[in-house]
């Protein structure tokens, strides 16, 4: 993990740009972090807002569940006006635990209105906690197909998820226009997918191919072909 980021550091240096990287020790507030390099634009009216809140744990490189270069996975937020998105890389449970205590004290720092699921999806990785501090509307999960090698190898995405995502505590508040849609889901590693019911605004790339999505400053969104909402 360590050593892609020279890599990256360095490539980047001879092209001229700017290069930040994201680490933990770096999350001296509980606000993120955010430069000119995490935030490169400067938009005429409305201006995009980029904040990152996870990243490398240097000094845990090698250690446990954080050996596991997802652990390591940066964390980013776009505010666009009243438009919000969270992304969350591949980060694994461990790494969602870890990030939520971290910002404990101001958990509100992850409420967002759109957000990528973890990891394609996986299992255990979006947690009623971590749904909790995001309270989204609308969900988006980038998969293969369930005939794919990778579908099909790491089961992606799990029922568990999509489970968590539709069913209380926490769940996805937006109903799918047009009412509900049965899609393939993966019960395990290696495993034939089954159909689920989707009810909740979740969509995937696995299931409909490329997502196109717009949001307007104020706070309203479409996927496709849906009005906005």
């Amino acid at each position: 993990m360590l050593e892609k980021q020279t890599k990256f550091h360095k490539a980047a240096a001879e092209l001229g740009a700017g290069y930040t990287g994201v680490t933990v020790a770096a999350q001296v507030t509980a606000t993120g972090v955010t430069n000119a390099n995490i935030d490169p634009l400067a938009c005429k009216g409305v201006d995009p807002i980029i904040t990152a809140f996870w990243g490398g744990r240097a000094e845990l490189a090698s250690s446990g569940e954080y050996a596991n270069p997802n652990n390591h996975s940066v964390v980013v937020r776009v505010d666009f006006g009243r438009a919000s998105f969270l992304f969350a890389g591949d980060l694994e449970d461990k790494g969602v635990a870890d990030m939520l205590d971290q910002y404990s004290t101001n958990p509100g720092v992850f409420d967002a209105d759109v957000y990528l699921v973890s990891h394609h999806g996986a299992d255990q990785e979006t947690t009623d906690q971590m749904l909790a501090a995001i309270t989204p509307r609308i969900a988006i999960l980038s998969m293969g197909t369930a005939d794919s090698p990778d579908g099909f190898k790491y089961g992606h995405p799990r029922i568990t998820t999509l489970d968590a995502l539709q069913q209380p505590p926490a769940v996805v508040s937006n109903d799918l226009p047009g009412g509900p849609v049965t899609v393939l889901a993966s019960p395990g590693k290696k495993s034939v997918f089954k159909p689920y019911e989707l009810t909740k605004e979740i969509y995937g790339t696995g299931w409909g191919g490329t997502i196109v999505m717009q949001a307007t400053s104020g706070g309203a969104y479409s996927v496709g072909n849906t009005p906005a909402r």
